[in-house]
Parts: structure tokens; sequence; C-alpha cells
């Protein structure tokens, strides 16, 4: 245990301490599982993504953003699941979720029209990237307790910021 002194001019004016830490987490707090779909030149892909049942609290400020595959028609395009928005020039979709119980899953998808070529030629499957990045503010990594001391008549104050963000990057094949 170490104790620091600050001379009465310089309180509220020095930053103590800080500490940043970086990680891999075994386990993810979301999971995510896609099945792509194809006849002749209909192309579909869904996917799920669900809470895990370990967290121990709701994620917050989901967002799923989906790359469309090159080969896909884009005025085609048929968005499936909540809030879901495209970017043609991007050729990207995505999703965001205010919050994710514990424990709860979502369904989002896509479907459209192949461009010729690539339709003629059904042992081509398109692939569909996904990127997810959540918060999950109450699944700790990590802890630090802070014992402050006022100083004569000033008083003690502490800080603290906590965020645990995750990102989550699937590949739909």
């Amino acid at each position: 245990l170490e104790t620091i002194y600050i001379p009465k001019s310089e309180l509220g004016k020095v930053e103590v301490a800080g500490f940043t830490n970086s990680f891999n987490k075994q386990s993810m707090p979301i999971t995510i599982q896609s099945k792509i779909f194809r006849k002749g030149d209909e192309c579909k892909v869904v996917f799920r993504i669900r809470s895990n049942s370990k967290n121990s609290g709701a994620l917050r400020d989901t967002v799923v953003s989906m790359a469309i595959h090159p080969s896909m028609i884009s005025n085609t395009l048929t968005i499936n699941g909540n809030n879901g928005s495209y970017n043609e020039l991007k050729k990207l979709v995505t999703w965001r979720l205010k919050e994710l119980p514990i424990r709860n899953g979502l369904i989002f998808g896509a479907s459209g029209k192949l461009i010729p070529s690539y339709a003629i030629d059904t042992s081509k499957m398109p692939t569909f990237p996904i990127v997810l990045r959540c918060d999950s503010r109450t699944d700790g990594i990590s802890g630090v307790e802070v014992k402050a001391k006022s100083n004569d008549s000033e008083l003690s104050k502490v800080t603290a910021k906590t965020y645990n963000s995750f990102r989550l990057v699937h590949r739909a094949q």
C-alpha cells in the first residue's frame, strides 16, 4: 500500500494514477451463427446473435455490420431484421441495438439476386463477412481498490471510468 501526498496548491490538477489493460478474453459475451442459402440467382444469408448466458448484465450499444458480396445486385437487396440500413457505396448492411439482455437472441439477414455471370456457376458460394461490436459494462475484467484520505480541510475525490468493449469478426460461408 502506497501513500501519495499532494500539496494543496496542486489538488485537483494532478492525475495520481492511470492504467490501461488489454487482453484476449476466452469466452466472448456474444455468439454468432450464420447460414447461406443459394438457389440459382437467388441468395440469402441469415445469422443469429445471442447474448452469452454467463454474462452478468445486458450487452449495450451492439452494432452488427455485414459486407454484401460484390456479386449481389444492390437494387434487389432485401434486409431482414430490426433497424437494418444499407450503405450502397460501401455495400454494407448495419444493424444497431440499444440493448441485448442475457440469453436473448435475434435473427438478421439479407437476400437478393446475383449478377448473371456469378449465378451461372452454382458451385460458387458468396461470402458475407460480419463484424460485431458491443459494450458490456457489467462484465468486469479487472478491479482496483482506491482509498482516498482528505488532506486537512480539502475533500478527496476519486473518479473512475471503465469501458469493456468487444469486437467479433465472423465470415459467413
